[in-house]
């Protein structure tokens, strides 16, 4: 990847910031047996001293380091705290490592579309991060990113209700006739929706004062590219909820089918994007 992007610092950069990977491998299961007990109340609160503790060491390295590297060795800081603390989440519950082959059987066989799902949901809404890294300047790319940070915090909270409320949800009544299951989400989905559809227009109207607010001159250029990108995370919003639903039915193929879609489309539009810019310039 250093030599796709002619970044000679990413040999050391990415192999930092992919150890966050290993340290959520290691994390206690206590976080999804609170997940499927329906204790989001105990999981919020303890995702947010987990939040809280991993910002002070953010802002703590780059006190001490205003460089990459603070930005790298923070990225441990949330995966380390995590990991630490899930083993406290459940006092009771004490864990060693054991395989089983039944339900590794079974982890596997329903496992694989959600392997592939992710795989290629990463490839798909990371596209344009790993696409326009090698065709355009720098400082521009951080433009962007910031403006897709941003444009994704409505997202983020939409995907975590998904995750942790309804999903679970859905799983535990997935036996319940569907027309009573249909029933009794059809108004709560709709409620939902609706308050998510006011707070994607606000965020919308207000995207261009808030970078202004946030940021100097040098990153105003996001003020356009920020109202966009918003109005995509709002059909992310609807595919979330659809994919929670489908994924606690037990069928995570329709997702994995969704996303190879959703990559073929992206790509297609970025080539076609690039090759007008070409013929223009």
């Amino acid at each position: 990847m250093a030599n796709f992007y002619q970044t000679s610092i990413l040999v050391f950069i990415l192999p930092i910031t992919t150890s966050g990977l290993l340290l959520g491998g290691l994390t206690s299961i206590s976080r999804s047996l609170l997940q499927k007990r329906l204790k989001i109340a105990k999981l919020v609160v303890f995702d947010l001293f987990a939040s809280f503790i991993s910002s002070v060491g953010y802002v703590a390295l780059a006190y001490l380091s205003p460089t990459i590297w603070a930005l790298a060795f923070g990225s441990l800081c949330a995966p380390a705290v995590v990991m630490v603390g899930s083993y406290f989440l459940l006092p009771d519950v004490k864990q060693r490592f054991y395989i089983c082959r039944e339900f590794a059987r079974q982890i596997l066989h329903f496992g694989k579309w959600i392997f592939a799902s992710q795989l290629v949901y990463f490839l798909s809404t990371n596209f344009d991060r790993l696409y326009l890294a090698k065709v355009i300047p720098f400082e521009l790319l951080g433009i962007y990113g910031i403006a897709r940070s941003i444009s994704e915090l409505l997202g983020a909270v939409v995907m975590r209700v998904g995750h942790l409320v309804l999903f679970p949800f859905i799983a535990s009544h997935s036996q319940m006739p569907r027309a009573d299951l249909r029933e009794q989400l059809a108004s709560i989905r709709t409620s939902f929706l609706l308050l998510a559809a006011l707070g994607f227009s606000i965020f919308v109207v207000g995207a261009d004062l808030a970078i202004k607010i946030l940021y100097d001159e040098r990153y105003h250029a996001a003020t356009w590219i920020l109202p966009v990108l918003i109005i995509g995370s709002w059909f992310s919003t609807l595919a979330t909820i659809n994919e929670s639903t489908l994924l606690g039915l037990g069928k995570p193929s329709y997702s994995a089918v969704s996303n190879c879609l959703k990559f073929v489309f992206l790509a297609v539009g970025l080539s076609v994007g690039a090759k007008t810019d070409t013929a223009a310039a």
